[in-house]
């Protein structure tokens, strides 16, 4: 157990308060539960600016949480469902919870096919572009609230990410100049290019708790979800023929581009839902 102690005037300030509530004194008392390591706070303020990252339990639950303006809380990318449980949330200005799903990386680009050196000889074949990696789907939050109060507005980001774009196939090497006595070289083949990741599932949210009502009026406008699929990754270029070599007797044959890649699918959408209470 960690109780820490320590002095910070905080005010908050909501129109269906008639004055000033003024902490003197802000007590943090986390407490890891055995079972699984959840972390309890009796009053936990995010400051302007910072993130408070979920621990490994993807569990938080609070007496009292504030988040300041352009407050983040981030949660545990290692948990596909996360939990707050909290009796009183107060959040200011473009205040955040973050469970979006990472983006795929782009595919990496083929080589280009060698070129042949000494007469009549045909350029390598470029190498095929790689695929683009799928988007990582966004995670599942449950928030249970008791009691909402909106200084300012509350984003949750629960989108999937992005799908990786293909890479571009490499072009094909350039035949060599033919003699009197051979034909030039052909040029090599164009490398494919690579297919697009597919986008990320949009996580879902719900919302729970005694002040579902007061939820459900703020969203869309002062609570604003985003649980969309993510982007679909776009097909790579295909990598160009390499050129023929020339001759005197007769030139080389152009190189045939390579395929075309394959654009992926974007993300399923997440669901908003409200727990029948």
């Amino acid at each position: 157990m960690v109780l820490l102690f320590y002095f910070l005037p905080v005010d908050i300030n909501h129109r269906n308060y008639n004055g000033m509530i003024r902490l003197t004194i802000l007590f943090l008392w986390i407490t890891p539960i055995l079972a699984g390591g959840q972390s309890r706070v009796s009053i936990l303020e995010i400051h302007a600016r910072d993130t408070f990252r979920l621990d490994n339990s993807g569990h938080l639950t609070a007496d009292t949480l504030v988040l300041n303006d352009s407050a983040c809380i981030q949660l545990n990318p290692k948990k596909s469902n996360n939990t707050i449980h909290v009796k009183v949330l107060i959040v200011g200005r473009q205040s955040r919870i973050d469970g979006r799903g990472k983006d795929g990386p782009d595919g990496e680009d083929g080589a280009g096919g060698s070129v042949s050196f000494g007469p009549c000889k045909s350029g390598g074949n470029g190498r095929a572009g790689r695929d683009g990696s799928d988007g990582k789907p966004g995670l599942n939050l449950f928030l249970y609230l008791e009691k909402i109060i909106v200084n300012g507005n509350l984003i949750i980001d629960l989108a999937g990410g992005n799908g990786g774009d293909g890479g571009d196939g490499g072009e094909g090497g350039g035949g060599s100049p033919g003699t009197v006595h051979c034909t030039g070289g052909d040029g090599g083949l164009g490398g494919g290019a690579g297919s697009g990741g597919s986008g990320g599932q949009g996580g879902t949210v719900t919302f729970a708790g005694k002040d579902q009502e007061s939820m459900r009026l703020l969203l869309g406008s002062q609570i604003v979800v985003n649980t969309m699929g993510g982007r679909f990754g776009y097909g790579g270029i295909p990598g160009a023929g390499g050129s023929p070599g020339l001759g005197p007797k007769k030139s080389g044959i152009i190189g045939k581009n390579g395929k075309n890649g394959l654009r992926g699918r974007p993300g399923n959408d997440g669901v908003i839902q409200f727990e029948q209470q």
